[in-house]
């Protein structure tokens, strides 16, 4: 069976940040609904971050196709950031291991439309330093985040994208929100950030928009839904809107919905994919 790269949880899910290059330093800003306190004031309900749900779909290029849009990624020279709200918080990060997801959809390139039913695998590392790693791997493009855990939310220190098309890596400073600690209805937060080699930025936008009972595995597991908006320009083009549902007490995207549209040199790329965890317990 063939697989297919999810959008990492900006997503992230699913799912982008600034280099040490890049100019855009200003913190992401986050805004609750009325009546609601910050949502980075501590503990409640567990938010996501890990994989990231989530959350850029990565919509892998035929290899034949997939010369036209091409840079090198320039050495990163500073450690990752460790600008982020709260304390670390190991003891809230998702559990290590490895996690299936089943795909279904099309994408079409150019004008040849495709099914982009398959499966992908996300392996999650433990926690050292503060830091969770997790890797998107599928047959033609991985995606790899490495998270901040804190008490307050998931943050995203590095994102690093490999394709047929491109290969590209987003450190943002200070660390990019991916959901926050509790994650409430109605808030909503937005940042963007440079590739690393200068030649890229990334726009995301993000809100909590309900709360959802859904079926993973046959079990019925609570989730909040997270609605983002992901722009990519410069040398690569690339706009997403993704759905994300998360499971807050495992800080994991269970399940996301994406519609893409990207131009990769002279060829265009539109796709309309659903993914679907098989089991929030790691193999």
């Amino acid at each position: 069976m063939r697989r297919r790269a999810l959008a990492p949880l900006l997503v992230l899910p699913l799912a982008l940040a600034t280099a040490c290059s890049s100019s855009d330093d200003t913190p992401q800003v986050v805004t609750q609904p009325a009546s609601e306190t910050s949502a980075t004031t501590g503990p409640a309900t567990r938010a996501t971050g890990g994989a990231t749900t989530a959350p850029t779909k990565g919509t892998p290029l035929p290899t034949s196709q997939a010369t036209a849009a091409t840079s090198t990624r320039a050495p990163v020279a500073q450690p990752l950031t460790t600008q982020a709200p709260g304390k670390a918080a190991t003891s809230e990060a998702t559990p290590a291991g490895t996690y299936t997801y089943d795909a279904s959809g099309t994408v079409t390139y150019g004008t040849t439309r495709r099914d982009a039913s398959g499966s992908a695998t996300l392996v999650v590392t433990p926690v050292r330093n503060g830091y969770q790693t997790s890797t998107l791997q599928a047959d033609s493009a991985d995606t790899e985040q490495t998270v901040l855990v804190r008490d307050q939310g998931s943050y995203l220190a590095s994102l690093h994208l490999t394709t047929p098309a491109f290969e590209k890596e987003f450190r943002p400073s200070p660390a990019g929100l991916l959901l926050p600690d509790p994650a409430r209805v109605g808030t909503s937060w937005a940042w963007q950030a440079t590739s690393t080699d200068g030649a890229s930025t990334v726009k995301t936008s993000h809100r909590v928009v309900r709360t959802e009972t859904i079926t993973v595995g046959g079990k019925a597991v609570e989730t909040v839904v997270l609605q983002s908006k992901i722009v990519i320009s410069g040398d690569v083009s690339y706009t997403a809107d993704v759905t994300t549902w998360v499971v807050p007490s495992l800080r994991l995207p269970v399940k996301d919905h994406t519609i893409g549209k990207g131009t990769f040199g002279a060829l265009q790329v539109t796709s309309d994919t659903t993914s679907l965890m098989r089991s929030t317990v790691p193999a």
